[in-house]
């Protein structure tokens, strides 16, 4: 699952989140980022 999650991150279209102990969480990017806010080259 993981390298499903850092392919997702690579797309945009989900960030990484804050940590909880020992496990990594994420979040969606729409919903961490404002629009406009990050240009994709």
């Amino acid at each position: 699952m993981v390298h499903f999650m850092l392919r997702a991150e690579v797309e945009g279209i989900v960030c990484s989140g804050i940590d909880k102990g020992k496990n990594q969480t994420y979040a969606l990017m729409e919903e961490r980022v404002k629009p406009g806010c990050i240009e994709f080259y």
